[in-house]
């Protein structure tokens, strides 16, 4: 019985929680869609500017996964990355897939440059959200509500680009980071064809990056990572490019519609290009469907991101 009044009154608690004082703003609960995959949140700043300019943010398992201007401008690093980079190592490219749709930003930079898009989403709530609330156009991208290692298992499509942005929670079901999931993901991409993958290193703990990056090269052995490695950041995103062929020099990528603050980092991380080395793979160990050796290393990643996200984020922001 008293399992079953807290359920009940458990919106009106989360309800309350609102609004919240963050970052030298006061913050609003916009929306928030549930699904079996985890609640998705619209949280809304109050006004901004003279012309009450605001923030949407994303957020998903108390995770920010895009911040979105009034304008319409995403203020997220990762959405310009990918598409750079996608257009930097295949200029010309024609047909691309994302896995993984969030708030709908990255197909849509892709599809405003006339390049054929298809975006793979497991959850319907993200299709939902990144509609009503991140100005996503389904008729501009084609969406597959699918999981996205049942969907490379059965793709009938050869992609230019493959853009990687699986997150659920605190990091990557492991099934979508096997030997097995990379090479049916090598399998629908082109000849020349490149993956290019958002992803976090923890450069305090290591290891865990080097399991992924290992099992990787198994079956894209042609492999580029660019980031930043401030030894004071705990996890940083880290970008990596992938081929089974090897990878031709990028092509230079105008960052003219960037906002200033995002250009001068892509700019920085973009001068920093890294091969495997023994460094990036040290302790790495492959991962497959029938055997992982390292879900305690990767358990306990996810765990200290986790961590921190307890520490610095408001509780009305983690409560699921």
């Amino acid at each position: 019985m008293g399992s079953a009044a807290f359920l009940w009154q458990a919106d009106a608690y989360a309800g309350r929680m609102w609004p919240v004082d963050y970052g030298g703003t006061r913050w609003t609960l916009e929306a928030r869609a549930r699904s079996l995959f985890g609640t998705v949140k619209v949280i809304r700043s109050g006004p901004l500017g003279p012309q009450g300019e605001f923030f949407r943010w994303y957020v998903q398992d108390g995770l920010v996964q895009n911040q979105i201007y009034s304008t319409g401008v995403s203020m997220s690093l990762y959405t310009y990355a990918l598409e750079l980079f996608a257009r930097a190592y295949r200029p010309g490219m024609r047909a691309a897939l994302v896995l993984g749709l969030g708030a709908g930003v990255v197909p849509m930079r892709l599809a405003q440059r006339g390049i054929a898009v298809e975006a793979v989403e497991i959850d319907p709530a993200s299709l939902e959200v990144a509609h009503r609330y991140f100005g996503f156009d389904a008729r501009r991208v084609t969406v597959r509500l699918a999981d996205a290692r049942t969907f490379l298992r059965r793709c009938n499509t050869a992609y230019d680009v493959i853009v990687v942005d699986l997150f659920h929670g605190d990091g990557v079901p492991e099934y979508l980071v096997t030997r097995e999931f990379f090479r049916d993901l090598r399998h629908c991409l082109a000849r020349h064809g490149v993956a290019v993958f958002n992803s976090f290193a923890d450069l305090q703990h290591p290891r865990s990056y080097a399991h992924f990056l290992a099992t990787l090269a198994t079956e894209l052995p042609s492999v580029m990572v660019y980031r930043l490695d401030d030894k004071n950041t705990m996890q940083v995103n880290s970008f990596v490019i992938a081929a089974a062929e090897p990878l031709a020099n990028p092509v230079a990528v105008d960052l003219a519609d960037t906002p200033l603050e995002i250009s001068d980092k892509l700019t920085a991380i973009l001068r920093n290009p890294r091969p495997l080395d023994q460094a990036l793979l040290d302790g790495g160990r492959v991962m497959s469907d029938a055997r992982n050796p390292v879900s305690g290393d990767i358990a306990r990643a996810q765990l200290r991101y986790r961590q921190r996200l307890v520490r610095e984020m408001p509780a009305a922001y983690l409560l699921d």
